[in-house]
């Protein structure tokens, strides 16, 4: 064999060794693609899946976040209004602000003339009040002046009356003395003959009370002036627990404002010394026109 023969041989050996290499290294790569392209087909399966997880909750999160931004829009909206409606009411405010800014001028120079009238009042007021502290003490001195002048006219009244009282039962008794001499007179010497004159009328609603007694004569508080003459003749009696009716009194002497009467007890069978003291008339007691007080 030559030289050039054992040169190619050797070349085609190497020629062999280097295909046989290659052979090995298309085959191990070949296995290798394969695995690694499933392990990428797998990571690719894993990734998609992923990937289309991310993607639903990406669109959850989307609509959620779609709805918050409604709901903001919403509420933005109702906030804007609520801001034009608070700056139309700070622009009234201003205004307002203003204006009394302006009322605060004029009251600081209406206060300067309203102290200087609270000044003057209050020296007024003192001098009114020291006024009437005196005007009370001379009301209060007056008003006891009255009360004493009350009562001591109350007291001239009374004596008054007790005074007229006296005088009438003085003129019944003066009466019933010249009555009585005129019967001691008339029964020596006239004829046994007594004439009755009619008795004058008692006015209808009469009332009236006894102001004094002294033994069958009643001072009456009532007289002509109520329609009580001289003559007529009305019932006394009682009021009270003690109610009862206690007789007669025919007045015997009339003044406008009282009246002088003669008692009879309502047992015509005693006379007034047989009277029990409860049976006798007294002040107090009230008389009426005949019938109408029983």
């Amino acid at each position: 064999m030559t030289w050039l023969g054992k040169i190619l041989a050797v070349c085609a050996m190497v020629l062999a060794l280097v295909g046989m290499w290659l052979m090995a290294t298309v085959y191990v790569t070949r296995t290798n693609w394969e695995a690694n392209a499933k392990q990428y087909k797998k990571g690719y399966e894993e990734a998609k899946a992923a990937r289309e997880g991310e993607y639903r909750v990406y669109l959850a999160e989307k609509e959620a976040l779609a709805k918050q931004v409604a709901a903001a829009e919403a509420k933005s909206a109702g906030l804007s209004g609520q801001v034009a409606t608070l700056e139309k009411a700070n622009r009234e405010q201003d205004g307002q602000i203003k204006s009394l800014n302006a009322s605060i001028k004029d009251s600081d120079l209406k206060a300067v003339d309203l102290q200087a009238n609270f000044q003057s009042a209050l020296a007024e007021v003192k001098t009114v009040r020291e006024r009437a502290g005196a005007l009370e003490e001379e009301k209060i001195r007056l008003t006891v002046a009255a009360e004493d002048a009350k009562k001591a006219q109350l007291a001239a009244e009374i004596a008054q009356k007790q005074a007229q009282a006296a005088r009438l039962l003085a003129d019944a008794l003066v009466e019933d003395l010249r009555n009585q001499l005129a019967d001691a007179q008339s029964g020596s010497s006239g004829s046994g003959l007594t004439l009755t004159k009619a008795r004058p009328p008692v006015p209808e609603g009469l009332r009236g009370t006894v102001e004094a007694v002294s033994g069958a004569n009643l001072v009456l508080s009532v007289g002509f002036e109520a329609g009580l003459r001289e003559g007529a003749e009305v019932d006394v009696y009682r009021r009270g627990a003690d109610a009862r009716y206690l007789g007669k009194a025919v007045v015997t002497k009339s003044v406008p404002k009282a009246a002088v009467a003669r008692f009879t007890p309502a047992d015509t069978r005693r006379t007034v010394a047989q009277l029990r003291p409860d049976e006798l008339p007294k002040a107090g007691d009230t008389i009426g026109k005949v019938g109408t007080g029983r």
